[in-house]
């Protein structure tokens, strides 16, 4: 294996860890942060794709039923929530999906709505403590788009992401920070089937 290829697996591997072991939840910080630590140079930074493929081995390797029961809890609490905010049409995305579940990844839900803002008047009627934020997502015709987000503490500890779209925003998905695609969305019916054949791929 050429050098610069070694050198780009072992960034992703410590990115990887980087993400399971010490709270990072950004691909290009964790990345950052690895080829630092191994004093290699960031002309090797691997792609997104690459450490996602190190992080689903570390998970599988290293924790396989502490991150299926992990994805199990989280699917169900997303469950959940999507009930409560059904009129929003939520749609799952991230670890949700994919599976690749560390102790620090939130969970994210996207709502849309006309005008967005009906999100935060909803949860202010649930009684539902949140703190504001905002992500920064590609558009699959280039542009940026920055989105609200509700984030809020769930029991578990875990971190609850609800981000708040216009309601015609259902008709595109925004581009996946991991492999450039449209982002894969899961609906409320499409999570319940994922929690009835846990060991099925999403």
């Amino acid at each position: 294996m050429p050098v610069q290829d070694t050198d780009r697996a072992l960034i992703a591997q410590e990115a990887a860890r980087l993400m399971t072991e010490s709270g990072f939840t950004d691909w290009a910080a964790a990345k950052h942060k690895a080829s630092q630590r191994l004093g290699l140079s960031r002309s090797a930074v691997p792609s997104n794709a690459e450490v996602a493929e190190a992080l689903a081995e570390q998970l599988q390797l290293y924790a396989p039923e502490e991150t299926r029961q992990r994805l199990l809890a989280r699917r169900e609490l997303a469950v959940n929530i999507m009930q409560t905010l059904k009129n929003f049409h939520p749609r799952a995305v991230g670890a949700l999906v994919s599976g690749l579940m560390t102790e620090f990844s939130p969970v994210e839900i996207q709502l849309f709505a006309d005008p967005p803002e009906k999100v935060d008047m909803v949860l202010a009627d649930l009684g539902w403590e949140y703190d504001d934020a905002e992500l920064r997502l590609r558009h699959p015709d280039g542009r940026e788009v920055v989105v609200p987000v509700c984030r809020l503490d769930a029991p578990d500890g875990s971190t609850v992401e609800l981000q708040a779209f216009g309601a015609d925003s259902l008709r595109w998905a925004p581009v996946s920070p991991v492999n450039g695609k449209p982002m894969q969305r899961i609906d409320l019916a499409g999570l319940k089937a994922l929690l009835a054949a846990p060991d099925e791929a999403a």
